[in-house]
Order: structure tokens, then C-alpha cells, then sequence
């Protein structure tokens, strides 16, 4: 489930569904956008990953990991976060900042200043797994 989770009406009912349709012993992936982001701290009612309307849901890597063990999930593991999860996210959020359409098939260039603040940001992160943009976690159907 590459970022879908947060595009359902009602995402527990989604994953009791997913866990059904799996076999004992079989595994979910789930990735999603991650409201703890950097980017959400930063750009925080323009952040991209906000997507309005179409993200209906947003988690951070507890509240998912937590949601996936309500379920019925076992073996709930985060992954560290993927440095091309990140791309993307500053640009759409600065987009968004001055009234862009961050969709547009001709995207603005993002100034240097705001590339600049945004990795000094990144930078200045001491918990680069949480802060990170996007949110994997496995876990596994119970046998």
C-alpha cells in the first residue's frame, strides 16, 4: 500500500480488509506521508504532504504503527526512511506558500534561500527516522 492508506474514508476498515485477504503468515507494506515531517514543521498548513483534498488521513509512525497492532498486525517494524522520500517535499511546499499549484507540469524553481533553510533544517534534525517525510512500516498477518 504505496501511499493509499491516506487516501481512504476509513482506513481501519481498509486494513481489517487487507489483513483478511492475507494468508497466515503474509505481510503488509504500507507507506504514507508522515505528519511529523520536517516539512509539515516547516511549511506547516502549505506542506505538500498535507495534499488537501485528496489526503483524507494523516499518520505519523506511531499513530500507523500503533493502528496496524489494533488491527491484528504482529511484527510491526518501521523502516528507515529513503533520502529519495525526501525530494520534493521542500519544493511543493514552498509552491503552495506563494499560490502555486505544486501539480503543475511546469514547476517553479524553489529559490536557493528556501533550498538552503530547508536543509539546515535537515541538518539540525536529531531524530531524522521520525522527522523524515515519508513513513514505511511492515507487519505481518498472526499464523
Amino acid at each position: 500500500m504505496s501511499h493509499v492508506l491516506e487516501h481512504f474514508h476509513d482506513p481501519v476498515a481498509a486494513l481489517h480488509d487487507a489483513l483478511k485477504l492475507l494468508k497466515p503468515g503474509g505481510r503488509i507494506w504500507v507507506k504514507v506521508p508522515n505528519l511529523a515531517a520536517l516539512s509539515h514543521r516547516y511549511f506547516k498548513q502549505n506542506a505538500f504532504l498535507l495534499d488537501p483534498p485528496r489526503h483524507l488521513v494523516m499518520f505519523d509512525g506511531a499513530s500507523l504503527a500503533a493502528l496496524l497492532s489494533k488491527v491484528g498486525f504482529t511484527g510491526v517494524t518501521t523502516l528507515p526512511p529513503s533520502l529519495l522520500d525526501q525530494k520534493n517535499f521542500y519544493g511543493g511546499g514552498w509552491m503552495i506558500s506563494q499560490g502555486f499549484d505544486p501539480m503543475s507540469a511546469s514547476p517553479l524553481n524553489v529559490p536557493s534561500s528556501v533550498k538552503a533553510d530547508v536543509l539546515k533544517t535537515y541538518s539540525q534534525a536529531t531524530e531524522f527516522f521520525n522527522d523524515a517525510e515519508v513513513v514505511t512500516i511492515i507487519a505481518t498477518k498472526p499464523v
